[in-house]
C-alpha cells in the first residue's frame, strides 16, 4: 500500500494484486479537521475488499493537550487472518494516547470488543542518541499476568540506526541496522533469532532514487529450514502530468531447482480530483 499526501490531504490509495484466488483492492483516505480548536485532528479510513485485512476508521486529536496526542480507532470489518489481531477475531475499538517529555516517551492504548479489554503500555527513555524501552500487554478482565512483554534498544548515528527488539514474550530477538549511503541510496538488514525454538532469518533491503520521479526498492529474505529465498522488487514512478503515482511490485521464490513467481501488485495513487 502506498500513502501520499497532496496539499495536506491523503486523497485515495488503491492497490490491486494478483497471485491469490481473487483480485483485491485497498482504499485509504485522510480528511483533516482544522476549525475545532483543541479538537483539531484528522479522520482516516481504510477499506479492504477482502476479509484477510482489517478495515478501520480512526480520528487523531493533535491539539488535545500539550506534549501529547490521542487517537481513537474503530475496526468495522473482521480480519479473517487472526494472526494480524489474535486478541480480537472480531471488530474492536482502540483508544490510544501519546505523551512526550524531554527524555521520556509514553504510549497507552486500550483495545476492547466488550467481551475482552486489553491495555498496551509502552515506555521509552532516551538520552543523546540512545533509547531504551519496553512494552507490556495486560488483559484487564482476567487479572492474570501480562499476556505479552518485550524490550528494546535503539541507537541513532549520523547516518545510521541500529536496534535490538524482542517479540512474543521475549522468545524472538530482532537485530536491525539501517544506513543512508547517499542522498539517493539507503540500505538495511534485519536478523531474527528464536530464543526458545531454534530459528533464524535474515532480510536485506535497499532503496535507490533513480531520478526525482522514480524510486526502485528491493529486498531478499532467507530463513533457516527452507531451501528457497524470497526476493521482491518495487518500482515507483510519479506521473507529474496527470498528478498520479504509479507503483509496480513483484515477488519471487528462488530455489536451487527453479524460480517460482509470487505475487504481482500494481498501485495507482491519485492526487486532486
Amino acid at each position: 500500500m502506498i500513502n501520499r499526501t497532496v496539499d495536506g490531504n491523503e486523497i485515495e490509495t488503491a492497490v490491486v494484486s494478483q497471485g491469490d484466488s481473487a483480485l483485491r483492492a485497498v482504499f485509504k483516505s485522510t480528511l483533516p479537521v482544522r476549525n475545532l480548536g483543541t479538537l483539531n485532528g484528522s479522520f482516516t479510513s481504510e477499506f479492504h475488499t477482502v476479509a484477510n485485512r482489517e478495515s478501520k476508521t480512526s480520528y487523531a486529536f493533535t491539539n488535545l493537550f500539550k506534549g501529547g496526542a490521542v487517537k481513537a480507532t474503530l475496526t468495522g470489518v473482521t480480519a479473517a487472518n487472526k494472526g494480524e489481531t489474535a486478541d480480537f477475531p472480531e471488530g474492536y475499538l482502540t483508544v490510544e494516547a501519546d505523551y512526550k517529555q524531554e527524555y521520556v516517551n509514553t504510549n497507552v492504548a486500550v483495545r476492547t470488543n466488550q467481551q475482552k479489554t486489553f491495555v498496551d503500555a509502552v515506555v521509552a527513555i532516551g538520552y543523546d542518541n540512545l533509547s531504551v524501552g519496553g512494552k507490556v500487554t495486560v488483559d484487564v478482565a482476567s487479572k492474570q499476568a501480562p499476556t505479552d512483554y518485550n524490550f528494546g534498544a535503539e541507537y541513532i548515528g549520523a547516518d545510521y540506526v541500529a536496534a535490538a527488539v524482542t517479540e512474543k514474550k521475549r522468545t524472538v530477538l530482532n537485530l536491525s541496522y539501517f544506513q543512508t549511503l547517499s542522498r539517493t541510496h539507503s540500505v538495511g538488514a534485519v536478523a531474527t533469532f528464536g530464543l526458545v525454538k531454534p530459528s533464524r532469518s535474515l532480510q536485506f533491503g535497499t532503496d535507490y532514487q533513480v531520478d526525482p520521479d522514480t524510486i526502485v526498492r528491493g529486498y531478499a529474505k532467507v530463513e533457516s529450514g527452507r531451501d528457497t529465498t524470497a526476493l521482491a522488487t518495487n518500482v515507483e514512478h510519479r506521473l507529474s502530468n496527470v498528478n498520479a503515482l504509479l507503483s509496480v511490485s513483484a515477488e519471487f521464490n528462488v530455489a536451487p531447482a527453479a524460480v517460482t513467481p509470487g505475487k504481482l501488485g500494481v498501485a495507482v495513487t491519485l492526487g486532486d480530483f
